[in-house]
């Protein structure tokens, strides 16, 4: 995952160099060009990005998250 970051704070983020990388205008070729050439890293990150996104990301997961939050705010 390569995503500029964002101004809003992400439940259960990702971790830029582990899981994603977050760039800037002034970033993205060197990084882009870094994972590229690196096979190796960039199948690590997809693997890392692939699996946190199944862990937090997916329909279900975020489902249970705003219940959870809702539930909290409530006192149920």
């Amino acid at each position: 995952l390569f995503s500029e970051r964002l101004p809003t704070e992400v439940p259960y983020d990702y971790v830029n160099g582990k899981s994603c990388v977050y760039f800037s205008e002034d970033t993205i070729v060197s990084q882009l060009t870094s994972y590229l050439e690196d096979p190796v890293k960039l199948k690590k990150l997809a693997k890392a990005s692939r699996d946190h996104c199944l862990k937090y990301h997916i329909d279900i997961k975020r489902a249970q998250q705003f219940l959870d939050l809702a539930a909290k705010v409530k006192g149920w």
